[in-house]
């Protein structure tokens, strides 16, 4: 084109409009192009950016396909250890065993013992709930020899109080009840409590008694009626004076009496 204007010395000769059409249609051309390599650019990054979510997907797959294999090998293992277990608790004796589970469990716990979590650790846990039952058995057994010899002595100075009234019982625990019996017999009446003591009333009364309190009453008419034997005489000077004391010390008074020997 630019050879063919060296070429023309006339400008009549030139065709003004075609070189127009021409020109537009390069600009057009030009325009076309570059716009498409603007769209092929921003298909080149959306290309790249879908390639690389792909790539991290597929990471993402792999990772996902690892942990499943791992799950898949931990339920392996866990349905193992549920058959090994099954076949621990159909083994004879535990299900007699088992009664005690729960309390074993929350003795444990108190302890801060936590249960095992694998087969494999079960004979570490084994060995140190065995420690912890035997340290428990062991404070029992020592609560237990202190809590008997509190009941001996306390039945011995019962005996001692008591000698005549106590002579068929000895000072061990097997007795503890006989001495229950006998200490809730004793302290509901003082007249059985001083058995020993009594003598023959060779008059006995037999007057009304108006004054007396209810437990008096009823004490005087098992006399009346000789509940407890023929003409019984008790006479006040007999009475233990620690038994004096008791009584005057569960008065309702502002501080205990003590009465003086």
């Amino acid at each position: 084109m630019l050879a063919g204007l060296d070429a023309t010395t006339e400008y009549a000769e030139i065709d003004y409009q075609s070189v127009v059409n021409e020109i537009a249609d390069r600009r057009a051309e030009h325009a076309s192009l570059t716009g498409a390599s603007s769209e092929l650019a921003r298909l080149d990054t959306e290309l790249k950016t879908t390639g690389e979510q792909i790539s991290a997907a597929e990471r993402a797959q792999t990772s996902v396909n690892t942990r499943n294999g791992r799950v898949d090998g931990t339920i392996a293992d866990a349905e193992t250890t549920q058959a090994d277990v099954q076949a621990i608790l159909g083994e004879a004796g535990c299900q007699a065993a088992s009664a005690h589970f729960a309390a074993i469990s929350a003795l444990l716990a108190a302890a801060g013992h936590q249960p095992p979590s694998a087969l494999a650790a079960c004979d570490k846990a084994e060995g140190a709930a065995e420690r912890e039952i035997t340290r428990h058995s062991e404070r029992l057994a020592d609560r237990r020899a202190r809590l008997a010899t509190r009941i001996v002595t306390a039945m011995t100075d019962f005996r001692r109080q008591y000698p005549v009234e106590t002579s068929e019982l000895d000072s061990s625990v097997e007795a503890a009840d006989g001495y229950r019996e006998l200490h809730e017999r004793l302290s509901r009446d003082d007249l059985l409590a001083h058995q020993a003591q009594w003598v023959t009333e060779p008059t006995p009364v037999t007057a009304t008694l108006p004054l007396l309190t209810a437990e008096e009453q009823a004490t005087y008419q098992a006399l009346l009626a000789g509940t407890y034997g023929r003409a019984i005489r008790l006479e006040q000077e007999r009475i233990r004076f620690s038994a004096l004391e008791h009584a005057l010390q569960t008065l309702p008074l502002g501080r205990s009496a003590t009465p003086s020997r």
